[in-house]
């Protein structure tokens, strides 16, 4: 499942998901977000990075996680049959 594990207000993380790979990664609530890659990415490829610069004081940094949660879910997949001659 994805999930960016932050809320976002304009261009500042408003809150972090506690116990989430963002957490983890180091986002904190406050953070000015400058760029963010790799949203569309993470979607479509569950091993890519979301990439984000941001701005916390004088520091600028760029962290780098895999938004992907460990959760499973249960899913099903339909499989085609073809008929037996």
């Amino acid at each position: 499942m994805f999930t960016k594990g932050y809320v976002r207000e304009g261009n500042v993380i408003s809150a972090v998901v506690r116990g989430s790979r963002a957490e983890e990664a180091g986002l904190t609530a406050g953070d000015h977000i400058l760029s963010e890659r790799g949203v569309e990415d993470c979607i479509l490829d569950d091993s890519a990075l979301l990439k984000i610069a941001i701005e916390r004081g004088p520091m600028k940094l760029t962290i780098e996680f895999l938004p992907r949660s460990r959760d499973m879910v249960p899913c099903w997949q339909w499989i085609q049959q073809t008929e037996a001659t």
